[in-house]
């Protein structure tokens, strides 16, 4: 992603991870207002951390988003001009079905941020970002 003006609206994915908030500091430090997803916005241990960011009292929105639900992601996607999707389902315990439990859910919400950017307008050429699942989308 190219590093454009200040104030432009990016979602961040799972912001909450390790990657994920310090990304979410990168781009509060480089003047950007961040709009960053999370799955409980009512737990500190998700929260805190990012709203103790350096910028974030005034450019830092947090949404909660449940990957698999297309509509979870819509909120957080108004006005971004670019996302960095980070957000995937982590399993601490023995998975039984790596399919279902952790690819399907993966794939779906992948798609949901591709719909969200596509139905919004994000124009192509390096806005999007897939950083948890290593891949750059590129212009065609």
């Amino acid at each position: 992603m190219s590093m454009r003006k200040e104030g432009e609206v990016v979602c961040v994915t799972g912001g909450s991870g390790y990657i994920g908030s310090w990304l979410v500091s990168l781009l509060l430090s480089r003047g950007y207002t961040v709009h960053a997803t999370v799955k409980h916005l009512n737990d500190e241990k998700e929260t805190k951390h990012l709203q103790a960011l350096e910028g974030a009292e005034s450019r830092l929105r947090l949404f909660q988003m449940d990957l698999p639900r297309y509509d979870s992601i819509l909120a957080a996607a108004q006005g971004f001009a670019g996302v960095f999707h980070l957000a995937s389902r982590v399993i601490v315990d023995q998975v039984q079905d790596l399919e279902k439990e952790l690819l399907a859910p993966a794939i779906e919400g992948t798609k949901n941020v591709l719909r969200a950017a596509k139905e919004l307008g994000v124009r192509r050429g390096g806005d999007l970002v897939d950083i948890g699942h290593h891949a750059e989308l590129l212009a065609s």
